[in-house]
């Protein structure tokens, strides 16, 4: 929302300086992430980079993958390797321009929404915690890509904002539609979009069914056109009874959620390595949602706040898995309220004082967080190799060893040969060239407690008896496999005397620590 429509002073020096301030982030951004193009792939990459491979070479989604998660990020992953190349360097890169997007869609956004300082601070936290290890920053997961579309949608909400159109909502609908397409989390989001329009109806005095219908309706209609036309496809294609399976009915028992006693140590293991990286970030953003009330902001704006910190926070939370990198998903949001936060004490300085220079004060504050980060992590952003990082941060995976294994394979196969992988390992695929003989391309899902675990283990022995693939990798790493007490164990038990009495041992490979 335009500054001159709300209560909120204009703080900026002049707009050159903000947008010198969001070019230096940027550039900031580039710096760091340079050191990071070439860390090998780790398993959701690997599984995201073939199936966008499979895509490139004609093969409709759900046909010779399972994958419980829409594929709108596989379909991204296609689209870098079109322009960047089918390398672990040309996804990263197509990783860093999505970042600089997302950090300018981000920027402008809550720019014109609130000012230009809380666009800064906002956009400044979202650049340095979504690099961070302790979310995995590095590896292009499909939060990134979430976190794309709905920055978009939210600067296409500002606009309907400032001037209703049925259009805009459609357009907004539209980009959170493409979101969702990413990965089903973004549901949260799109409940945020809803919301928004009619919250600006409400606080516009708008809001009657008659006059709040065209909008809705348009925005749902924007919502659900990505995932039609993906439905569409695959019907066309014959796998849409497989998408429904993996996406809906498997997809449900996992959002089931974790094991409950499990729950507090897999929300400590993802939750205090961040805090502990940023502190300062995490008090304030959290405080923001009390904070935010002491400021000169309209009811319409702090509602905003409100709205996208909570939905965003739920978004981390189905399954309460805690996965490292979910949280990206909330850091948009974070980044909001600690802005807030320090924008609402530079209204009182400002204030109480009448000097003009205090919107300096958290500007250089978060240079100093920012200058901290970088000592703090000057092996990770500079000096060690992508290898090491990747054995630092994946200990007991075999991440690092991939690129190798997949060479020896690529040297004595030919590229119509097939090979099987026992355990969740997908970036074999990508990096040997090599179609997998079977749709199970992670053994998760075979190990969980959930009603198709053995019907899937006897899918995966059926499928590699028929295509005897030229080899057979074995991973006896717990990470490969996460077994739980209850999982069925058909799949050894077959494997034990099926390799025996069919495959040579040929190599072996040694995780390094």
């Amino acid at each position: 929302m335009a500054s001159e429509k709300s209560s909120i002073p204009n703080f900026a020096p002049t707009p050159t300086f903000w947008w010198i301030a969001l070019g230096v982030l940027l550039l900031t951004q580039i710096l760091f992430r340079s050191h990071l193009l070439s860390i090998p792939f780790e398993r959701d990459e690997g599984e995201y980079a073939y199936l966008g491979q499979l895509v490139l070479q004609g093969v409709p989604p759900f046909q010779d993958a399972a994958n419980m998660k829409l594929p709108g990020t596989n379909l991204m992953y296609a689209l870098f390797m079109v322009v960047f190349g089918q390398s672990v360097w040309g996804i990263h890169l197509g990783l860093l321009c999505m970042s600089l997007g997302t950090m300018t869609l981000l920027y402008l956004a809550f720019r014109r929404f609130y000012n230009p300082l809380v666009g800064i601070l906002a956009v400044g936290l979202y650049s340095l915690m979504s690099l961070s290890i302790p979310v995995l920053g590095f590896a292009a997961h499909a939060t990134h890509f979430i976190v794309f579309f709905m920055a978009a949608g939210w600067l296409a909400l500002v606009y309907f904002a400032e001037k209703p159109q049925a259009k805009q909502a459609f357009i907004a609908g539209l980009l959170f539609g493409l979101s969702f397409l990413m990965k089903q989390q973004a549901l949260f989001y799109v409940a945020f979009g809803g919301l928004f329009i009619l919250a600006t109806l409400y606080f516009q005095k708008k809001l009657t069914v008659a006059s709040a219908l065209p909008y809705v309706s348009r925005y749902l209609a924007g919502v659900a056109l990505p995932y039609l036309l993906l439905v569409l496809w695959l019907v066309a294609s014959g796998t849409f009874g497989a998408f429904w399976f993996w996406t809906v009915q498997y997809a449900s028992s996992y959002a089931g959620g974790a094991e409950a006693k499990s729950i507090p140590t897999l929300f400590g293991q993802a939750f205090f390595p961040l805090f502990t990286e940023f502190p300062l970030f995490w008090i304030l953003g959290l405080a923001g949602f009390r904070i935010l009330f002491w400021g000169n902001y309209t009811p319409f704006q702090k509602t905003i706040a409100l709205l996208f910190g909570a939905l965003s926070l739920v978004s981390v939370l189905p399954g309460f898995y805690f996965r490292y990198h979910y949280t990206i998903l909330f850091l948009p949001a974070l980044g909001l309220l600690f802005a807030l936060s320090l924008d609402v004490a530079v209204q009182h300085l400002t204030t109480a004082t009448r000097y003009p220079f205090w919107p300096f004060l958290p500007l250089g504050l978060f240079v100093l967080v920012g200058l901290t980060f970088y000592a703090d992590n000057e092996g990770y952003l500079n000096s060690t190799p992508p290898e090491g990082i990747s054995r630092q941060v994946y200990t007991g995976n075999a991440f690092a060893e991939s690129p190798r294994i997949a060479r020896y394979i690529q040297q004595r196969t030919l590229p119509t040969d097939k090979i099987a992988v026992l355990g969740s390992e997908p970036q074999l695929f990508v990096y040997s060239g090599r179609r997998s003989a079977t749709r199970h391309i992670y053994t998760y899902g075979l190990m969980e407690d959930q009603p198709y675990n053995l019907r899937m283990q006897e899918e995966m022995i059926l499928d590699i008896e028929k295509a005897k693939p030229k080899f057979i990798v074995y991973y006896g790493i717990s990470a490969s496999w996460i077994q739980r007490v209850r999982s069925p164990l058909r799949i050894f038990q077959w494997s034990d005397q099926y390799l025996t009495k069919n495959y040579v041992l040929s190599g072996a490979a040694d995780v390094r620590r």
